[in-house]
């Protein structure tokens, strides 16, 4: 498998596995006793920071945003703060998981996470964008 196909693997993984979190937060809340649901929120966080780590590191070593940089050294900085924004990710990963390990605030736990899961998502459309931006410098503007 080439590196593009194993990093759109990879990012399609991590969107099913953000997917599959953003539908724990927005099940009814009595759909499992809170401890269910704590647990089966610990795995699918799990397996998501899992997913992530992959990802992320692919990004950081090499991956198309090394060659975006060499090709635009002028969206090093946009690609810098988004680069930077990986080490909120893992923290806030810890912090929810730690959370949810005690099997306490079920409730409180769906508001960070969707908070997380926010953050999440536009770090993803920033970076789609900042690729875009790179495209566009590269073939120039639409006739």
């Amino acid at each position: 498998m080439s590196q593009f196909n194993t990093e759109l693997h990879n990012h399609e993984k991590l969107q099913i596995l953000l997917d599959r979190l953003h539908v724990m937060v927005v099940a009814p809340a009595d759909a499992l006793p809170d401890r269910r649901w704590c647990n089966l929120f610990v795995h699918e966080v799990e397996a998501f920071q899992e997913a992530m780590e992959i990802h992320m590191s692919a990004e950081e070593k090499g991956g198309y945003m090394h060659e975006l940089i060499e090709l635009h050294p002028e969206l090093a900085r946009k690609a810098a703060t988004l680069k930077e924004e990986h080490s909120k990710f893992h923290t806030a990963l810890a912090t929810l998981l730690a959370a949810a390990r005690k099997g306490e605030d079920a409730a409180g736990l769906r508001s960070q996470i969707q908070d997380f899961l926010t953050e999440v998502y536009e770090h993803e459309v920033a970076e789609t964008d900042l690729v875009q931006e790179a495209l566009q410098r590269d073939i120039g503007p639409a006739d």
